[in-house]
């Protein structure tokens, strides 16, 4: 066995031999995909790029990676992104010849969804990801829901009159972003600026690998989701919601009507519900009320701080931010964004 890395050109991640490789290998996920690599690369105003690993001629390995203020962090803003390397390597002599390769970069963050040596002191583990399996069977998923839970609010939302349809172009995007804005307000955080979920719509769209539910009453929006879609799998990535509609159960009818159609028009039976602060017990509430498995998602961090906990200044941001104006928050977001990866 004779391995060596390198890098893929910068400027040509669309490399058709990356792409088969990344599609051929039953471990990748839509975060792999070079639309997203360039996706995050455009939102950021940063550089992505492909770590390849050959075994003599044979490409054997991917791992999509940007640097941002001196760290491999394979990926930002990506709920998890598991390096693609072949079984017989060891993690850590992978990590020692990006250092090689890369002399200058301070530390290197990866993040997993699965991960043997969870108990390095080099894992931290600070959200959950939450994934609902569905059989063949989308009544058996239904009736497994809790009656006086779920599917009771599912009933009500139906019997308020509730109606879904899909975007289909950036003005559509913008009535997403408004519903963002709204809930990042309700809990008190700047949201990511407009031109991130631009550029996510723009490579995106292209390959089909997003969709943009918009619920309505009376044909005005009081919901949405940005979803990424690949292969049977959905993935909840953002969802907005306007607050004063909560009493419709507009985030309920969502989820459903989502699940419904992923089943039904992909062939759907993995939805990813996406990733969860541990310390945000209602949300885990509501995604496991979905019979949703909980599943630590874990980052290794070399050379970096761990997160700091949160304390009473963060508190006191947060109030402050439920009070601003819409606009005012916007324009925190495009300050802030690459503080709260």
């Amino acid at each position: 066995m004779w391995v060596r890395m390198q890098f893929s050109n910068a400027e040509n991640v669309f490399d058709e031999n990356i792409t088969k490789f990344i599609l051929s290998d039953v471990r990748s996920t839509v975060y792999h995909l070079p639309a997203w690599l360039k996706a995050i690369s455009e939102a950021i105003g940063l550089k992505g790029n492909y770590l390849l690993i050959y075994d003599y001629d044979n490409l054997v390995g991917v791992i999509p990676f940007i640097i941002v203020n001196g760290i491999f962090h394979s990926l930002p803003y990506t709920t998890h992104c598991q390096p693609l390397i072949p079984e017989y390597l060891k993690l850590e002599d992978v990590i020692k010849n990006i250092k090689n390769l890369l002399p200058h970069i301070k530390g290197v963050r990866l993040k997993f969804r699965e991960f043997n040596n969870y108990n390095s002191d080099k894992t931290y583990s600070y959200y959950f990801n939450h994934v609902i399996s569905i059989g063949e069977n989308i009544e058996d998923y239904f009736n497994s829901l809790g009656r006086r839970s779920i599917r009771r609010f599912i009933k009500k939302s139906y019997d308020n009159g509730l109606k879904i349809r899909y975007g289909i172009n950036e003005s559509d995007l913008k009535i997403f972003y408004n519903l963002e804005c709204k809930t990042r307000k309700s809990i008190g955080l700047p949201p990511a600026p407009y031109k991130f979920f631009l550029s996510l719509w723009k490579n995106l769209i292209v390959k089909d690998n997003i969709l943009l539910p918009i619920v309505e009453k009376d044909s005005q929006p009081i919901a949405s989701s940005l979803i990424l879609k690949f292969r049977d799998q959905l993935n909840f990535e953002y969802t907005g919601m306007d607050k004063k509609y909560i009493d419709l159960f507009p985030n309920h009818f969502l989820h459903w009507e989502v699940i419904k159609k992923a089943h039904t028009d992909f062939g759907s039976r993995i939805i990813d519900l996406g990733r969860t602060d541990k310390n945000n017990t209602g949300l885990t509430f509501f995604k496991e009320k979905w019979n949703a498995e909980r599943i630590d998602l874990i980052e290794y961090c070399e050379n970096i701080r761990p997160r700091v906990k949160k304390g009473k200044m963060f508190n006191l941001f947060r109030w402050v931010n439920k009070h601003l104006s819409l606009k005012i928050l916007q324009i925190e977001g495009n300050l802030l964004f690459k503080k709260f990866e």
